[in-house]
């Protein structure tokens, strides 16, 4: 893989060799949604797939870190994104339960 951080498989200590992309769309401020590549790469031992995540995107996360951490530290975005696309409270609660952990 590209980044010394992903050369070595997180559970076996092997090497990661470039597998190939994969698209993800993340949610931004002022409600654009944007298209992005996603690099994985395979443990040449264990054979398991790891994503190679950019550091706006947080893992298992539609919306990107900004947008989170904006929200966790409760400045709210809400007039920044569209209506639809913002984050019910729930979702927040669970954002703030988790990252200050």
């Amino acid at each position: 893989m590209s980044s010394d951080k992903e050369s070595s498989c997180p559970c076996c200590g092997g090497t990661l060799k470039h597998y190939d992309r994969v698209k993800r769309t993340v949610r931004g401020v002022y409600g654009q949604k944007k298209r992005v590549d996603i690099l994985r790469g395979k443990c040449e031992w264990c054979g398991r797939l790891y994503r190679q995540l950019p550091p706006e995107i947080l893992p298992h996360k539609q919306y990107t870190a900004d947008v989170i951490f904006a929200f966790v530290r409760g400045n709210s975005l809400r007039n920044d994104i569209c209506y639809e696309d913002y984050p019910c409270e729930r979702t927040v609660v669970l954002w703030r339960k988790r990252l200050s952990e």
